[in-house]
């Protein structure tokens, strides 16, 4: 009985060990964005209940902005990094697709450097591959001086 549990025990840790970090990196980048907006003095939201968009701010400038979308599908999720000139850094675009019904299933992490247009894909098989694939890059760009004034619609939270 001893000797079933442990081999048990040790199944279950082999599993969480071997697990493709595409597991990891949606948590990973999602506290990295919690970090980088931490020192937000207020947050804006656009009221909508099931696609909301938040926008970070410091100092009356804008630090980050995180759009949620696509909840009947599963989980994506678009986080934009600011500096403080508010010129963006990094964004990270979370795709957790688990309905049949949008597709096929599917989860993925891209993280966009900027200004380099270095674009890491974390997928099931994939582990932070490096590209520079430019369709990215332009399904998820956003023109921050159009937030600007979008934002000044949203409440406080």
């Amino acid at each position: 009985m001893k000797n079933k549990s442990l081999l048990n025990l040790n199944l279950i840790l082999f599993f969480f060990i071997s697990c493709d970090s595409v597991f990891l990196k949606p948590l990973q980048f999602e506290n990295e964005f919690k970090k980088h907006t931490l020192n937000s003095d207020s947050i804006l939201c656009d009221d909508d209940f099931l696609h909301p968009s938040y926008a970070f701010l410091k100092n009356g400038k804008i630090i980050g902005v995180e759009f949620n979308g696509n909840p009947e599908c599963g989980k994506y999720t678009r986080r934009y990094f600011l500096d403080g000139n508010e010129k963006l850094t990094k964004i990270v675009v979370e795709k957790d697709y688990f309905s049949d019904h949008c597709g096929k299933p599917f989860d993925s992490v891209y993280v966009i450097q900027l200004p380099s247009k270095q674009v890491k894909i974390y997928t099931q098989s994939t582990d932070g591959k490096i590209t520079r694939d430019r369709k990215i890059i332009e399904n998820v760009n956003i023109n921050i001086d159009e937030y600007k004034d979008k934002i000044k619609e949203w409440r406080r939270q």
